[in-house]
């Protein structure tokens, strides 16, 4: 069967393999476009970044442990809220007489740096005490709001200027979370606000710290480091940040699963206002030398959010997080968009090049492998390098490919099937072209032996008659001719290999297998020479065509496949018992006979023909003389 055969690459044509690589290239840009420039899977993303927060806080206690000793929290509960007030009375914030007992009290205990996580922006009647013992501390930091505002801006409300010139310090307080996925858990370490650079609350803590607070700032949020403190600024399209860090206390007997608001054990306020002195030396060894936050932790307040690790988590939990992440250094880095970018498209070009290729089976295979596969290496990534590759998007990318592909595969093979369909049934029974697309072992492929049996048909003295036809007259009466054998052929489950000027080839019992193939190719060679004897008749109005022809019938081992190069392949047979099929043919014209059938053939009739006597011939091709029998037709 001849069919033209595109150029091939890896297996496939170069025209599926543009149409792979244009797919592949769609869902690459589509799922980029989805995770670097809009927030549409932000949601996923968030999720599956959490839960590795999570695996990396249980997998990492003693980062927890490190810090634990630098950083203490001085809870405001409904307790504070009760001992500050009379129920009469309460405000919405402790009195700044109250805090400003604390400051003497964790200066008096040794705190290296105490950051009161509250906003001191509306004037209180003991101020003017609180101011005094900042001022007396010198250790004292003071958060301080920062939000858009629709006409000037990033806004930092400072606090008031009585704390400003008492030498307080000032850090924006912000955690950044977004409207689709609420969770908190990124800081810009510096925000500019009427021409000036201010720190974070959790940056600038740890610069009190260790002793750099009067550093310069940045002249640019670019910056990648605060000078004097080294920070892994992680960049997207909306902003410049660092990612905290959620730390899970370690496991103990009675809490075998701690919870991230477990890491760090809170200290009363009034416990450490009204401690009697006989409790001093427990607050002094829990506060000396440590970063003291000063927060509220109350669960009904509006000073908790949702973060990656915690539904509810206060806000001072969270600045502690974040001086942590900032005090050991164990940043999560997060891959640029171009290394992501180029993952993405490493990633969907294996997977599509494989999906294109192997068995559906094998794909269905390499999915299951590949989805837990990458989440694997993703995880290890971020829990043990610290390194942030997206997941959501490539994941959902590695879906949608291999669907499309496989999608694509099967419209590709259903239009093979239906161009191979057509060309099959001109060369095979039509009732057979279905069974042979859905089996295509059955014409060879790349080769394989097969017993059938071969027939050749030569038209006699056809150069006479080529010359004495017009070549009008000449191709209708040749068409009309194999139209009809070819019929026939069919008829008798037989296949048209090839056409050659006058001559044609057919074989049975290949591709499709019977046992009574030796039986087929001689029926159909009866009537084939009956139907040669109606066109003649047909045709004997003064038409000098005498459509005299040859069959010589052999059966045999062949080699079965498709030969030929890029532009033109055909299904053919080849071997000894064709050459000697086409031998036998051309003794019938020495012999004088229509049909010539060889032993091998005879013997392999499962139904009685009358043939004549044998006739030992030798042919050319080989060495021992062979028994030729004549068919007697009826």
């Amino acid at each position: 069967m001849n069919k033209n055969v595109p150029p091939r690459l890896g297996g496939i044509s170069v025209f599926r393999a543009v149409r792979i690589f244009v797919i592949a290239a769609i869902i690459t840009s589509l799922f980029a476009y989805l995770s670097f420039d809009t927030h549409a899977l932000y949601y996923f993303e968030e999720a599956l970044y959490g839960y590795r927060l999570q695996v990396a806080g249980l997998a990492h206690p003693e980062y927890a442990d490190q810090v634990r000793k630098q950083i203490t929290v001085v809870e405001i509960d409904d307790g504070t809220y009760t001992w500050a007030f009379p129920a009469s009375k309460r405000l919405d914030h402790i009195p700044s007489k109250k805090i400003a007992k604390l400051v003497t009290r964790l200066t008096a205990f040794g705190a290296k740096v105490i950051a009161l996580d509250m906003y001191f922006d509306t004037p209180d009647t003991g101020d003017k005490e609180l101011a005094a013992s900042i001022k007396k501390s010198g250790r004292v930091l003071i958060g301080c709001r920062d939000y858009d505002h629709p006409v000037h801006g990033n806004v930092v409300e400072m606090p008031e200027d009585i704390f400003l010139k008492a030498k307080c310090d000032v850090g924006h307080s912000q955690v950044l979370g977004t409207a689709d996925a609420p969770e908190y858990d990124r800081i810009e370490p510096v925000v500019k606000s009427g021409g000036a650079w201010i720190p974070s609350f959790s940056v600038e803590a740890v610069r009190m710290a260790r002793g750099i607070s009067g550093l310069p700032l940045p002249d640019s949020a670019e910056a990648p480091t605060i000078p004097g403190l080294p920070i892994v600024i992680n960049r997207s399209k909306w902003e410049r940040a660092f990612n905290i860090r959620y730390l899970y206390g370690l496991p103990t007997s009675t809490n075998p699963l701690p919870q991230p608001n477990d890491c760090f054990t809170p200290l009363s306020l009034q416990g450490i206002v009204d401690s009697p002195p006989d409790d001093f030396d427990a607050y002094r060894k829990a506060i000396s030398n440590s970063i003291v936050l000063v927060g509220d932790t109350r669960g009904g307040s509006g000073d908790t959010h949702e973060t990656p690790v915690f539904n509810k988590m206060p806000g001072v939990l969270i600045q502690a997080n974040a001086i942590a992440t900032v005090l050991d250094g164990h940043y999560i880095r997060a891959a640029s968009i171009p290394v992501q970018l180029l993952l993405l498209i490493a990633l969907l070009g294996v997977v599509s090049a494989l999906a294109a290729v192997l068995p559906l089976r094998s794909v269905t295979l390499l999915l299951i492998l590949i989805l837990p596969s990458a989440f694997v290496v993703n995880v290890w990534l971020f829990v043990q390098q610290n390194y942030y590759v997206h997941l959501a998007g490539p994941s959902g990318a590695i879906l949608l490919t291999t669907l499309c592909v496989l999608l694509e595969r099967g419209l590709s093979e259903e239009s093979e099937k239906s161009r191979m369909g057509k060309l099959l049934r001109r060369y095979v029974n039509p009732r057979f072209a279905s069974h042979i697309l859905n089996n295509p072992n059955l014409i060879g492929g790349r080769g394989k032996r097969a017993v059938g049996t071969m027939l050749f048909s030569d038209i006699r003295g056809f150069t006479r008659l080529s010359e004495t036809l017009s070549p009008e007259d000449l191709v209708a009466r040749m068409n009309e001719y194999f139209q009809t054998i070819t019929e026939i052929v069919f008829r008798h489950d037989g296949a048209a290999a090839s056409i050659v000027g006058d001559a044609m080839l057919a074989v049975f019992g290949i591709p499709v297998l019977a046992d009574n193939h030796a039986d087929q190719a001689v029926a159909a060679a009866i009537e084939i020479q009956a139907a040669g004897k109606a066109l003649r008749e047909k045709w004997s109005d003064g038409d000098p065509m005498d459509l005299a022809s040859g069959i010589g019938i052999n059966t045999g081992e062949v080699i079965v496949g498709e030969v030929g190069g890029r532009q033109l392949r055909n299904f053919t047979v080849y071997g000894l018992h064709v050459n000697i099929a086409s031998r036998v043919e051309a003794l019938t014209k020495e012999y004088q006979s229509n049909i010539l059938i060889t032993r091998s053939t005879y013997e392999a009739l499962k139904q009685k023909v009358e043939v004549g006597p044998p006739i030992s011939v030798r042919v050319k091709g080989v060495a021992e003389a062979i028994d030729i029998f004549e068919v007697i037709e009826p």
